[in-house]
């Protein structure tokens, strides 16, 4: 049996422990006691949207001047990402580290991060590791196993892969066409 609660409009919304609930918030409290002590298992998707609207009601109830239709997504500092990855590159860094700086998961990370960026957070450090290498290079001061090490290599071999992979060239004939220049 279901009983018809309809919203009384008092001049003060009533209050449980200091908070604040709407007279509709109420109403829908008071439904979602009486549909608990029906034990028809249809009541369950009907006390599921109550539970929803209750919810919703706490909430405005809680921030009465936000609007909770909107989610709120905070946009992703790149800028702030990219400075502490120029500042780190030759450290090892991951996809934990860098979302834990931002306070967020490494997924949603990940996401945002590719979304600002068009690339992945591991592969636009890469890339940042092979410029400050090209530059190194092109300087000609150093040897390339310091460069290496210096750019966050942990090998030469890795080294020469990942940078020939992003530059078609290896290291030592790349450091030769800027030597002869």
């Amino acid at each position: 049996m279901r009983l018809n609660y309809v919203a009384t409009e008092p001049t003060q919304p009533y209050f449980w422990q200091q908070f604040p609930i709407s007279p509709d918030t109420m109403t829908d409290i008071k439904r979602f006691i009486d549909e608990c002590e029906c034990s028809k298992r249809t009541a369950q998707l009907y006390l599921n949207a109550l539970a929803e609207l209750i919810t919703h009601g706490l909430l405005r109830g809680l921030y009465p001047g936000d609007d909770l239709t909107q989610p709120t997504v905070v946009k992703l500092d790149v800028a702030a990402v990219i400075d502490y990855m120029e500042d780190h590159f030759s450290e090892k860094l991951t996809v934990a580290i860098l979302a834990r700086k931002m306070g967020l998961s490494q997924s949603q990370f990940t996401r945002r991060f590719k979304q600002e960026t068009g690339s992945t957070p591991m592969d636009f450090f890469l890339a940042l590791r092979i410029k400050k290498a090209q530059k190194l290079l092109r300087s000609g001061s150093k040897a390339m196993t310091e460069i290496a090490q210096d750019c966050g290599f942990g090998s030469t071999a890795h080294f020469s892969a990942a940078f020939k992979k992003h530059t078609n060239l290896s290291p030592s004939v790349y450091q030769q066409l800027y030597q002869k220049s």
